[in-house]
C-alpha cells in the first residue's frame, strides 16, 4: 500500500508545524491541534476574549487546559463543538476534523471487529493502547503507540460546569458527526483502559481535535 502521507510529512499551519502519520489508508496529524485561528485566519475566541461563560456560550470557543499556555504547548488546545463544525474550518486547507466513520476506519485498521464498530461505550481489545503514546515517547503515556497516533492525556473542559478535569489520565477527541442537535460523537482514551470509548458528548464541552487529510 502506498504511504497515505507521501509528500506530506509535515504541515505548517497558523504558526505551528505538525508531523503527520499514515495509519492504513489515512493520513493524520500526529499531534493535537494548537490553532487559535480558523482556516480563513479569523480568530477562534477564548472565553475571556468573547466575554462569555464557557458552558452556556452557543458559539465557537477554544482554550488551553486550565488556561495555561504551557499546557497548550504540550497537549494542544481544547475546542467546543461549535468550533469543530464552524464552516470556516478548524483544520488547514486539504484537511478536516474526522467524522465518526473515519474514526471507525482507523479502528478497523487497528483491529476492532466490524460487530463492535458502531457500539456506544467501551470497545475493549487493546486498540486504545495502540493509539496512546508510549513511555518512550516525550511526552509519553502508558500505551504502545504502535499506530503512531501518539495520543496524550490532555483532559477536557466540562460542558456543564466549565471545569478542567482529567489532565494526565484521559484523552478526548471530537468527531464532526452529530448524534443530536447538541451532541457530537467523540472518542475517549483512559489511563486504566486500553480500549476505545465511542459515544455522544455535549457540544459545549472542550475536547482535543485531530486533523485528517481530505
Amino acid at each position: 500500500m502506498d504511504n497515505a502521507c507521501e509528500g506530506v510529512c509535515a504541515v505548517s499551519y497558523a504558526g505551528h508545524t505538525y508531523a503527520t502519520v499514515a495509519i492504513g489508508a489515512q493520513c493524520w496529524f500526529a499531534e493535537n491541534l494548537h490553532t487559535q485561528e480558523f482556516a480563513d485566519g479569523s480568530v477562534i475566541p477564548s472565553e475571556a476574549l468573547a466575554g462569555v461563560n464557557w458552558p452556556t456560550h452557543q458559539g465557537p470557543l477554544q482554550c488551553a487546559y486550565a488556561n495555561d499556555a504551557g499546557q497548550a504547548d504540550t497537549f494542544g488546545r481544547l475546542y467546543n463543538g461549535y468550533a469543530v463544525n464552524d464552516p470556516r474550518g478548524l483544520c488547514p486547507t486539504g484537511w478536516h476534523v474526522p467524522s465518526d466513520a473515519e474514526f471507525q476506519s482507523l479502528e478497523t485498521h487497528l483491529g476492532i471487529s466490524a460487530a463492535m464498530l458502531s457500539v456506544d461505550g467501551w470497545r475493549s481489545g487493546g486498540q486504545g493502547g495502540k493509539m496512546k503514546a508510549s513511555a518512550a515517547d516525550s511526552p509519553g503515556w502508558n500505551g504502545s503507540n504502535s499506530s503512531g497516533f501518539t495520543a496524550l492525556p490532555a483532559g477536557l473542559r466540562s460542558g456543564v460546569t466549565g471545569s478542567f478535569v482529567q489532565n494526565g489520565v484521559s484523552a478526548y477527541f471530537y468527531t464532526s458527526t452529530p448524534t443530536t442537535a447538541d451532541r457530537l460523537y467523540i472518542r475517549y482514551l483512559y489511563v486504566l483502559n486500553d480500549g476505545i470509548y465511542r459515544g455522544p458528548a455535549r457540544i459545549t464541552a472542550g475536547y482535543s481535535v485531530r486533523c485528517i487529510h481530505d
